[in-house]
């Protein structure tokens, strides 16, 4: 039997960091469809209906056109190009891991740049690996 838990590369060894063997969300760069048609930037449709941007049965969908002006779209994709708040900010994996799952950072507090739960709760408790943080503690 094998159990595998993914979580963020801040909870990753530099090894793997190094090696690729981390998950990275890539949550700007897809959408996806849910069982029922509707597109979203994956399951997060399905408990937050204000992410689904159209259903795949509509007539004359184009794809092309609701990824390129699709105002929700565009605007997390700016808006993720900026730093992420909270510890995300302190963390030297921010570039690489934006924040891990966004979809899980957005339903948890309504903002597509909040830290991700995990790393946040773990900053606050004093258990982040402070090896990752830009401003270590002394």
């Amino acid at each position: 039997m094998f159990l595998h838990i993914d979580g963020p590369p801040s909870f990753s060894s530099v090894l793997d960091i190094a090696t690729g063997h981390v998950a990275v969300c890539p949550f700007i760069n897809m959408l996806g469809v849910l069982p029922d048609g509707n597109i979203s930037f994956c399951g997060i449709g399905n408990s937050c209906p204000e992410m689904i941007f159209g259903n795949i049965k509509d007539e004359g969908l184009n794809l092309r056109h609701l990824w390129e002006t699709n105002e929700l779209l565009v605007s997390v994709r700016k808006q993720l190009k900026a730093r992420l708040d909270g510890v995300c900010r302190q963390c030297i994996l921010e570039p690489l891991c934006k924040g891990s799952c966004r979809a899980m950072a957005y339903s948890a507090t309504k903002s597509y740049t909040a830290p991700y739960p995990w790393c946040q709760m773990a900053f606050d408790k004093g258990v982040f690996p402070a090896d990752y943080l830009i401003d270590q503690p002394t």
